[in-house]
């Protein structure tokens, strides 16, 4: 255990040692090793003069402003929080790793700053990204269940319409409030080639999952998603976003806005880099041929180029 605590001690004071000549503030939400990886892969991925200075939000919350700084880095919900209270803020924010549904609800209840230049990095993965694991996984013509509450239910609909003009099909199934979910998962499973599982806490959780990983293997249905650790769990195959990846693109974004690159007012991004990961016991058991996941990444990848360039 006294190894373990080493490299984190080491990596808080890094992350926290005030710069003199920071021009951007990072607000994290809490003081962890997911924030702490993020802010590294920030810091790397920064190419123009000057430092950043790192607080928690428990540590703003406390403090009476936010300073003199030229681009604030809001980092996750409770950040976003911690920081919303300040009517003398930066000309550019960055809103990062906050979830596109918590950030409506942000903005719903004035919980966000208004600065002249906002940006903002979404924590989901977009649509067609799902879309395109099932494309890169399943054969022509399969059909891909998807079981969703109101929670999900937006992405689940951009990702059937974006199916049809590709050679899958998607089958939905509904949870409405207070039902239970299994009979559904059930459902999609005998009308489906493979399962699709979205984020979506309401459905999808602790108590929930193993009985969704063990319909599905007793169905021999392939279960996709967006959890390293479900597919690890038990499903086949995951498209991943982790706080490196996140933070090495935060790092692109502020860069640009130190150096004040012409961008619009509000501009919003998707998760541009990930990664992706494979159940190789899984694709063995179900007799699915799965390439490399570095080979798999670089498909998906030439998929969303394709639909870029249209």
């Amino acid at each position: 255990m006294r190894h373990f605590f080493r490299p984190l001690a080491l990596l808080v004071c890094v992350a926290f040692a005030p710069t003199v000549d920071a021009r951007a503030l990072v607000v994290i939400s809490e003081a962890n090793a997911m924030y702490y990886r993020f802010v590294s892969a920030l810091g790397d991925a920064l190419v123009v003069p000057g430092g950043i200075n790192v607080r928690t939000a428990l540590q703003q919350s406390r403090m009476a402003q936010l300073g003199d700084f030229d681009v604030l880095v809001v980092v996750g919900v409770r950040a976003a929080k911690a920081v919303a209270k300040y009517r003398k803020t930066p000309p550019r924010v960055l809103y990062a790793m906050i979830p596109q549904r918590s950030y409506a609800w942000l903005e719903r209840h004035a919980q966000l700053l208004s600065p002249p230049q906002l940006q903002v990095l979404y924590l989901n993965q977009p649509p067609q990204r799902y879309l395109h694991l099932c494309q890169a996984l399943l054969v022509a013509g399969s059909t891909v269940g998807i079981v969703y509450s109101e929670l999900s239910k937006k992405l689940a609909l951009a990702i059937s319409r974006l199916a049809e003009a590709t050679s899958l099909r998607v089958t939905l199934e509904a949870v409405a409030e207070g039902e239970k979910m299994i009979p559904h998962v059930k459902a999609v499973l005998r009308r489906s080639d493979a399962l699709l599982v979205l984020p979506d806490a309401k459905i999808y959780n602790e108590r929930t999952i193993k009985a969704v990983l063990l319909n599905a293997f007793r169905a021999d249905k392939p279960l996709l998603s967006y959890s390293a650790s479900l597919t690890r769990s038990g499903g086949l195959a995951a498209v991943v976003v982790g706080p490196e990846e996140m933070g090495r693109q935060a790092g692109e974004i502020l860069t640009c806005m130190l150096a004040k690159c012409d961008t619009v007012a509000v501009e919003q991004h998707w998760p541009h880099y990930f990664n992706v990961i494979v159940n190789r016991a899984i694709a063995k058991r179900i007799g699915i041929g799965v390439p490399a996941e570095a080979d798999l990444l670089d498909q998906i990848k030439k998929m969303e180029q394709m639909v870029g360039d249209e």
